[in-house]
């Protein structure tokens, strides 16, 4: 609990969900801690429209790949979770996100491997104990304002100059590089974006809950939140493109 007031997150982020009723031996009255929802699966469609509650919800945005709701608040790959097949799982890092869930990754075949919206269970998740919002304990406010800076430097470099919230890639990977930290500046950040490939490219499902659809080319860039640090790398869809995490 940040706030016991109604109005620490609501008139500042809309629409301000995140205002809800709670009760004592005083009576009803409106807090922020309680969401404005009791349903888990409701806290997935708002985390997947990229933190649609903006003081509660982590941005789940590309675990889902909505494209109609690029990431905004850019959580790394060991807070959405390891698959165990994604190209960095082979040191033992394989396991699930914050909610339960597998982010995305590349594949060598040349896809996007994703979780399933609409067969990803939120509740059963939450019943099984794999809802850890603990997860992201270290995340401060300073910390995400320099990774929306270092997301904002990285979309316009590999999208021709465009902003987050119109882009077209897709982010597949977010990592803070090992050996990184002290002053906002030395912060570097690894980002692996995909462009999608044409209206034909239709998701198949290959698992229980997970899809995986062809992309077009994989970009990677490395950022900080003052700068871009180094040019674009791109790969052709392939073995050759996971050489980019």
């Amino acid at each position: 609990m940040v706030s016991f007031l109604s109005d620490a997150s609501s008139s500042v982020f809309a629409p301000g969900w995140d205002v809800t009723y709670a009760g004592g031996w005083g009576g009803i009255y409106l807090a922020t801690f309680g969401l404005g929802s009791p349903f888990a699966e409701d806290i997935k469609l708002c985390a997947a429209s990229n933190s649609f509650w903006p003081a509660l919800s982590p941005d789940a945005s590309r675990t889902f790949h909505r494209a109609d709701a690029p990431t905004a608040l850019p959580m790394l790959d060991d807070e959405l979770g390891y698959h165990p097949s994604h190209p960095l799982a082979a040191a033992g890092a394989a396991r699930p996100g914050w909610d339960g869930e597998y982010g995305p990754y590349l594949t060598p075949e040349g896809e996007v491997d994703y979780a399933d919206i609409q067969r990803s269970d939120y509740v059963a998740n939450a019943l099984r104990g794999q809802m850890l919002f603990g997860a992201f304990e270290h995340v401060d406010s300073a910390e995400l304002i320099r990774r929306i800076g270092a997301l904002r430097h990285a979309v316009a470099a590999c999208d021709n100059g465009q902003v987050p919230s119109h882009t077209r890639l897709w982010l597949v990977s977010a990592r803070r590089l090992e050996g990184t930290g002290g002053d906002a500046g030395d912060t570097v950040y690894r980002f692996v974006f995909v462009l999608p490939a044409d209206a034909s490219a239709v998701p198949r499902q290959h698992a229980p809950g997970r899809l995986r659809v062809p992309y077009a080319e994989a970009l990677q860039c490395d950022a900080t939140p003052t700068g871009l640090l180094g040019g674009v790398q791109r790969r052709p869809p392939g073995p050759d493109a996971l050489r980019l995490y």
